[in-house]
């Protein structure tokens, strides 16, 4: 797993590249920072909604055992 630094530092490669200007560091860490929260939030939601949706699977086998 790659540390944060890294994935700060190749997030600013990559945009300078892409929009071939130098970001300023603290412009480039408030932005990269707020993308990887954003991208934990997703992540911990998606995950929320597939354990949900196994519970809801097994309650459904398990009733339907019952019946």
């Amino acid at each position: 797993m790659s540390s944060y630094n890294e994935i700060i530092s190749r997030g600013i490669a990559a945009y300078e590249a892409e929009h071939g200007e130098i970001v300023p560091s603290p412009e480039a860490y408030a932005l990269l920072d707020h993308v990887i929260q954003l991208n934990s939030m997703r992540t911990k939601a998606r995950e929320e909604r597939d354990r949900e949706e196994r519970d809801r699977e097994e309650r459904d086998r398990a009733s339907k055992k019952e019946n």
